[in-house]
């Protein structure tokens, strides 16, 4: 009698270990696509940011280029302006400005 209970205390334990391994090997196999999944997770959220760093950069590009050009055009603008006066005028203009500037 105590062998048949020896045997079933086997048995039972070789069960144990069994259900304990494919638990293990499910286990793994899970961690395994959770792993994966958050690589991709990574991998597209990482996307994303370059995409959305790409943009602010051709943004930028493109409002320094039109400030620059408003700029370059305001300066045309003045030289034009500057161009078409007589020298009396010109005169007038530099001496205002530099009291302005110049102590006294």
């Amino acid at each position: 009698m105590e062998e048949d209970v020896l045997k079933k205390v086997i048995e039972t334990e070789k069960e144990i270990q069994k259900c304990l391994e494919l638990e293990k090997t499910k286990s793994l196999a899970w961690l395994e696509g959770i792993k994966k999944e958050s690589e991709e997770e990574i991998r597209r959220e990482e996307e994303k940011i370059t995409e959305s760093l790409n943009r602010s950069g051709e943004d930028a590009k493109r409002e320094a280029g039109l400030k620059a050009s408003r700029i370059t055009e305001q300066a045309a603008q003045k030289i034009a302006i500057m161009t078409t006066l007589n020298d009396e005028t010109l005169s007038r203009i530099v001496e205002r400005q530099s009291n302005g500037i110049l102590p006294g």
